[in-house]
């Protein structure tokens, strides 16, 4: 069981009323020797309860203890009073007092229950309206590939052994939305100190224009966009991308048809 998990399975609340089986005691006791988080949710919930119980606390009135002492005597029959933990009035007011605790301590339990729910339900609206978001841009991602003024433009790999191991990316170039979006889903991805960035090539200007690092992604990235664009490249670069504004080595190219 990972650590979120366990912080919101109810485990440390059980453990802490003693309601625990003993499989569960030796659970808890494992994460809480292993995990500080833990070990600060337990005091809190502690000391939680503490307080919860003692601003839940009955005080005795004020003529119990004259009666509790009274009858004491009275079963000591004048004689040496009993110890007053063997008395049995002593036992009743210890129910009295456990019994009130349990009670607090249960109300607790379940008004943590419910905070814990409360919070799940935030995060499944959060998820709920995440998803919906990604959904919108899924939709307007396809409706911009299958418009017919969308022009899909190959950017192929220029070594012979990269052409043999790898796919190319994809380019879809729209006129009409003034668009591009780079889909390098099927690019392998690149050394740990290296990065891949975009290039475009225009009309008249023979040397490339650097647009976006990126990394391969399964949703299409949205780059910037040149009217006059005749040709895009992607090249493999320092990490951050190129240090002057020039591609250090291309390794894809593709042109408009």
């Amino acid at each position: 069981m990972n650590l979120q998990t366990f912080l919101t399975s109810g485990l440390l609340e059980s453990y802490a009323l003693g309601s625990c089986t003993p499989e569960e005691e030796q659970l808890v006791a494992k994460m809480l020797q292993q995990h500080e988080a833990a070990r600060t949710e337990l005091t809190q919930i502690e000391t939680a309860m503490e307080r919860f119980a003692s601003s839940r606390a009955v005080p005795p009135p004020a003529w119990m203890k004259g009666k509790i002492m009274e009858s004491i005597a009275k079963e000591s029959g004048g004689g040496r009073p009993l110890p007053f933990f063997n008395h049995p009035a002593f036992w009743a007011l210890l129910a009295g007092v456990l019994l009130i605790g349990s009670l607090a301590l249960y109300q607790f339990q379940q008004n943590n229950g419910l905070n814990r729910q409360v919070t799940q339900l935030e995060q499944q609206v959060k998820d709920c309206a995440e998803r919906a978001i990604q959904q919108q841009q899924t939709d307007r991602i396809m409706a911009f590939m299958t418009n017919p003024a969308t022009q899909p433009i190959k950017i192929s790999w220029l070594a012979p052994e990269d052409v043999q191991k790898y796919q190319p990316a994809l380019a879809y170039y729209n006129t009409t939305t003034s668009q591009v979006y780079l889909n390098s889903s099927m690019l392998p991805a690149p050394d740990a100190q290296k990065d891949y960035q975009f290039w475009v090539v225009v009309k008249d200007n023979p040397n490339p224009i650097a647009l976006s690092v990126f990394a391969p992604s399964d949703i299409p990235t949205l780059m910037a966009y040149y009217p006059d664009a005749v040709a895009f490249a992607v090249s493999l670069e320092p990490k951050g991308g190129s240090p002057n504004g020039v591609p250090t080595t291309i390794v894809m190219m593709g042109a408009r048809g």
